[in-house]
Order: structure tokens, then C-alpha cells, then sequence
């Protein structure tokens, strides 16, 4: 039969197997053409059905998506008592207060990071049972990659310490990997390890530690 195309835009005289190597069959032509088939064949017809319930183009909705929704917000429950003052570096762990963790990332004053990406971690560090005879101070936010210097200066700094506390806020930018942690670091110098990081499960007078996903 010959092939004819009417006015109408139908085409007759097509039968499956009828093209010239018979590569249609009847499956083809009623379940349409598979993904395959198209481009370079790398893309299966599931993955094609995936852009099904977008919008728009695919590109501009995931720019305006923007970063993760990752943050955390957490403070040390009760005191951590004689950790340091002999020098002697401690890492901030025990167990913390969580007001927000959106994602679970965040357990015994370490955050693991759930992506790639560049970091703000905040917080404020709070030490008690500091003596005259304690000197030097020495913080910072140990992350995978590198540690960031938060403080490093005399105890009896009048503008941070009062009656053998010490306190301060921090902040860093840090560029963390998939799976890196970040914790703080603390350590005082000059006299006796009696030094106890202040914990009450109250962000306003306890040791304390935020985190958010910024790109």
C-alpha cells in the first residue's frame, strides 16, 4: 500500500514492520518513543518523566532555591568543671541544650557538616573559677580544613572577666566538606586545671553554639 499524507496531516498505508528495516513494531508505536532514543541514549525514560511536575525552566527554579535550610542552635546543659587552667586544651563536648537543629547535625558540641559549603558558626564562650594566678587565654573553632583563631589574651582582661568568669562572642566563616565537624577549642594558662566551662541550658548564661548554611 502506498504511503499517503492527506490534508488533514494523517498519514495511511503505514503498517508496524512496514518501514524499510522493521524496526517499528507495534509496542513502539503504542507506548511512544523511549528516552533513549534521544540525544546520546544517557537519559532513561524515568529520569526524562523527572522534570514532569516542574514549572518552569529547570535551571532558573533551582538558582532561586538557594542554600540548604541548615541551623543549628545549641548551649552546654550543666557545667563542665575542671577542664582546664595548666594549659591543658579541652574540647568543648558534654551535653548541649538543642533549640534548633534542622537537621540533626549538631551532638556533644560537634556540628557535622550534611554538605559542601561555606558555614557561619556564632556562639559565645564562657568560662568560670578562673584565679588571679590564671594568665593567658587561648580559643578557637577547630573545623576539618583549618582552626579559627577566636581569642588569645590575658584572663584578666576587665572588658571579658569579672569575680573568675570569663566570657566573649565569637564568629567564623568557615568552608566545610560533606562530613567535616567543627567544635571549640579552649585552653588557659598560668596555674591550676580547676577552670569549668559554664553550661545552665539557657543560651543567656551558658556556653553556647549556632550554625547556618550560608552558600
Amino acid at each position: 500500500m502506498a504511503i499517503v499524507i492527506n490534508g488533514s496531516g494523517t498519514i495511511t498505508g503505514v503498517s508496524p514492520g512496514g518501514l524499510p528495516d522493521g524496526s517499528v513494531d507495534s509496542d513502539t508505536l503504542a507506548t511512544g518513543i523511549d528516552a533513549t532514543k534521544l540525544a546520546d541514549g544517557s537519559v532513561t525514560s524515568t529520569e526524562l518523566q523527572y522534570i514532569n511536575t516542574l514549572s518552569s525552566n529547570a535551571q532558573t527554579q533551582i538558582s532561586a532555591a538557594g542554600p540548604t535550610d541548615i541551623k543549628v542552635s545549641a548551649c552546654l546543659t550543666s557545667d563542665s568543671s575542671n577542664i582546664t587552667g595548666d594549659g591543658t586544651g579541652y574540647n568543648v563536648a558534654g551535653t548541649w541544650t538543642e533549640i534548633t537543629d534542622t537537621g540533626a547535625d549538631f551532638a556533644s558540641g560537634t556540628f557535622t557538616a550534611p554538605e559542601t559549603g561555606t558555614y557561619l558558626i556564632t556562639g559565645c564562650c564562657y568560662l568560670t573559677e578562673l584565679s588571679s594566678s590564671h594568665s593567658e587565654s587561648f580559643f578557637r573553632m577547630n573545623t576539618s580544613n583549618r582552626s579559627y583563631l577566636l581569642w588569645r589574651g590575658k584572663c584578666s582582661d576587665t572588658t571579658r572577666s569579672h569575680s573568675g568568669h570569663f566570657a566573649f562572642s565569637y564568629a567564623c566563616i568557615a568552608d566545610m566538606d560533606t562530613s567535616d565537624t567543627a567544635y571549640l577549642h579552649a585552653a588557659i594558662y598560668g596555674s591550676t586545671k580547676v577552670c569549668d566551662m559554664q553550661g545552665s541550658g539557657n543560651v543567656n548564661a551558658s556556653n553556647s553554639m549556632q550554625v547556618a548554611l550560608l552558600a
